[in-house]
């Protein structure tokens, strides 16, 4: 069973907000992971539209660009963490663990606004996201949920989200324009929270799957491809964008202390 989602655009006067009819909705409906997969493996960003498109070569409109990618994965994301709720719940996994993964998901919802009121503030246009698609995997039997969840966690949460968080924390550092400090002081701290939930599901997946999902953790740490940092050029700072190799410094910083810390879980 498929189900689909529009995102709403919300003006921005007091501070940005977040529909609470159409989450509710959101929350209803849980569906497994992070970034978005189906059984083939990540699903495509979503489609996003500029009225006027994005022209010229300055450093607002180089800005927009990497912007409005951060807002099609932001929105992608909605859909990865109540896929996390499911199969937190096909698993029996504790309510908190399935609690968080939903709250996380409506905090991708208000990440998606924010970054797209970025975007607003480089080229003066609201972009649009295409709706996105909730793919259900068949569910599979508690163990093999718990390996899934696991590997995933790993991947998705514990190295991915890390190095997001930790991007997000320097970039806010050298932030000045107004819109891409508040999202960024929004942004930062709370993808910080989502990966402390990847940490919890990991260990309570390696509690209670025993040597199934310590096994699958190794064989995943050891085969571990490191990720490309994004391609940013130097002068964006300013902007919330982040050069190449604070990204770079981010990912290895990351990556280091995650194996260390995987390998203390481990043992």
């Amino acid at each position: 069973m498929d189900r689909t989602f529009n995102l709403q655009q919300w003006h921005v006067g007091g501070g940005l907000g977040v529909n609470t009819e159409w989450v509710s909705a959101l929350t209803q409906y849980c569906a497994v992971g992070r970034p978005l997969r189906d059984d083939h493996g990540r699903v495509p960003l979503p489609a996003c539209h500029l009225p006027d498109g994005l022209q010229g070569s300055d450093e607002p409109l180089a800005a927009a660009h990497i912007w409005l990618r951060r807002a099609r994965a932001e929105w992608a994301s909605v859909a990865a963490f109540l896929e996390l709720a499911e199969q937190l719940r096909v698993a029996g996994a504790p309510h908190a663990l399935v609690r968080s993964a939903l709250q996380a998901a409506q905090e991708e919802v208000r990440h998606t606004v924010l970054s797209a009121n970025v975007v607003r503030a480089c080229t003066g246009q609201w972009p649009s996201l295409a709706p996105i698609r909730v793919h259900r995997k068949p569910e599979a039997n508690r163990q093999r949920a718990r390996v899934r969840l696991a590997v995933e966690s790993w991947l998705d949460g514990c190295i991915n989200e890390g190095v997001a968080a930790l991007t997000a924390q320097r970039e806010l550092a050298a932030t000045s324009v107004p819109a891409a400090v508040f999202a960024l002081s929004e942004i930062a701290p709370e993808e910080a929270t989502h990966e402390a939930l990847a940490w919890h599901i990991l260990k309570w997946a390696c509690q209670t799957g025993g040597d199934d999902v310590r096994h699958a953790l190794w064989d995943s740490a050891r085969s571990l491809v490191t990720p490309a940092s994004e391609s940013c050029p130097h002068g964006l700072e300013a902007w919330g964008c982040a050069g190449t190799p604070t990204q770079a410094g981010a990912i290895t910083h990351v990556i280091e202390a995650s194996q260390t810390r995987l390998t203390l879980a481990l043992a």
